[in-house]
């Protein structure tokens, strides 16, 4: 998931999909190009799930993902 989306916010976002399905939200992975302000850096440790700031190298998104398609 994008923390910079352009519509939605991404937390309410996150927290509507673990209302719903909490065995997809631990699925989430989060990605950013921008500076993380600490009270995101909090959320994302809070929630667990794998993130990664933009920009990466192929070998990283795909651990990335691999990481969030495993079942928690």
């Amino acid at each position: 998931m994008n923390l910079r989306m352009p519509v939605q916010n991404w937390q309410e976002l996150y927290q509507l999909i673990k209302e719903s399905d909490p065995v997809l939200a631990g699925r989430v992975a989060f990605i950013t190009g921008g500076t993380l302000r600490p009270a995101t850096l909090e959320f994302l440790s809070a929630t667990g799930n794998p993130s990664l700031s933009k920009p990466s190298r192929g070998e990283e998104l795909r651990q990335k993902i691999h990481e969030s398609s495993k079942s928690r």
